[in-house]
């Protein structure tokens, strides 16, 4: 049987929180953020620093709330402030069954280090969605509505919309 090592989790946009180089290793996680990303203590994982390029592969520990702590060696490498990935891999047969668990940063929060998990939709609702979008996008290029897809005013896509799913005849 063949296997395939695909990615598991992923948390996008920590902040480095500490750097301790006198620890003997690792990678200290938020226990909590670690629950949420499906990461395990002692885990291996990858960390991608985004600020400078530097990239290891550590394991796991659990931390307190907030805490993002590069140790030992790694430090050297990464420093309180830095942005960085946390990535974990798994080794499937069915991979294309498989959706990763992506944390991504909660930005209606000013505390650093607290995440959503981004949700993966259904192959139905994607492709629902690429008609709807496309359906939107002629709907504006036949109306001169030039900015599609991004900061389209809500009375326009609420008259589309009417238009198009919600008009007695479309039901």
């Amino acid at each position: 049987m063949n296997y395939l090592q695909v990615l598991k989790s992923k948390i996008h946009g920590a902040i480095v929180t500490k750097a301790d180089l006198d620890y003997e290793g690792s990678i200290t996680i938020d226990s909590e953020l670690m629950k949420m990303a499906n990461i395990r203590e002692y885990e291996r994982v990858q960390v991608l620093n985004l600020t400078n390029g530097e990239r290891i592969e550590t394991y796991v520990i659990k931390g307190n709330a907030g805490e993002i702590c590069l140790n030992g060696a790694a430090a050297h490498k990464f420093s309180p402030g830095q942005t960085v990935l946390i990535l974990s891999y798994l080794f499937t047969d069915s991979a294309y069954d498989f959706e990763p668990t992506i944390l991504l940063p909660d930005h209606f929060t000013d505390e650093i280090n607290k995440f959503i998990i981004k949700q993966s939709l259904p192959l139905e609702v994607k492709t629902q969605w690429n008609d709807i979008s496309s359906k939107l996008k002629k709907f504006c290029d036949d109306n001169n509505y030039t900015s599609m897809p991004l900061r389209i005013p809500m009375p326009f896509i609420i008259k589309w919309l009417e238009e198009n799913y919600y008009s007695p005849q479309k039901r």
